[in-house]
């Protein structure tokens, strides 16, 4: 469904990959009713008919806590790209796996979230072309 609806990557260099966004639970269990094990599962699952589909691994937007609670620091993703949630001034520690993020939200201003990509125009556009990542 995500990857027909919107979700889908072309290597145009302008379409980015589709994201996963595995944040807390507004309301009820905070992993969605899943332990780690199914939350590990459902993540691969999801990653795998992605990588299917479009032929490159979904990027994951997540938080270090969340990572850690849901999952239970499952290092297993490493190899995709790591869209970091966290508000402050400097990224702090990233989730079990990844050695760096690729991207990081740092804020949300006006009802705007702020993002950065870390690299160069360049280096983005490379990116978003690439099937590897």
């Amino acid at each position: 469904f995500f990857h027909a609806n919107g979700g889908a990557w072309l290597p145009d260099g302008r379409t980015l990959p589709g994201a996963l966004d595995l944040e807390f639970a507004e309301e009820g269990d905070r992993c969605h009713g899943l332990d780690r094990e199914q939350m590990v599962a459902w993540v691969r699952e999801f990653s795998d008919e992605y990588r299917r589909l479009s032929g490159r691994n979904p990027v994951i937007y997540t938080k270090t806590e969340v990572w850690a609670e849901c999952t239970g620091g499952d290092t297993t993703f490493g190899s995709h790209p790591l869209w970091l949630f966290d508000h402050a001034q400097v990224p702090g520690e990233l989730p079990a796996g990844w050695e760096r993020p690729t991207l990081w939200q740092r804020a949300v201003e006006n009802h705007l979230d702020r993002n950065v990509f870390f690299g160069s125009a360049e280096q983005l556009q490379a990116w978003a072309a690439s099937p590897v990542g």
